[in-house]
């Protein structure tokens, strides 16, 4: 079972683009990756992976927030008041990555 899912991909092929993932069972982040893949001259999707960010190790508790921003930035980590921890991250890219295909 998943224990991280995408929640959504926000404001794509803009400044402020990223991805945002929901914890749902507590893990470590550094088992996981994000990855763009491309698609086949079918339409399917392939195994060409153009951009992939690995999370390094970090324990992460259910109902946390992770945000991948494709923009250049330093990774910060800030709790809410409710107790839930929003983990920020940044990949670095100079170009946007997301797009709607």
């Amino acid at each position: 079972m998943m224990k991280i899912k995408i929640q959504e991909i926000k404001d794509r092929g803009n400044d402020e683009e990223r991805i945002v993932l929901r914890v749902l069972e507590d893990c470590n982040l550094g088992r996981y990756l994000v990855l763009d893949t491309t698609f086949d001259k079918n339409g399917n999707i392939s195994n060409k992976n153009r951009h992939v960010y690995a999370f390094g190790d970090m324990p992460v508790r259910k109902g946390d927030y992770v945000v991948l921003y494709t923009k250049v930035g330093n990774d910060v980590r800030q709790t809410n008041a409710n107790g839930i921890t929003s983990y920020f991250f940044y990949w670095n890219m100079l170009n946007h990555i997301w797009n709607n295909e």
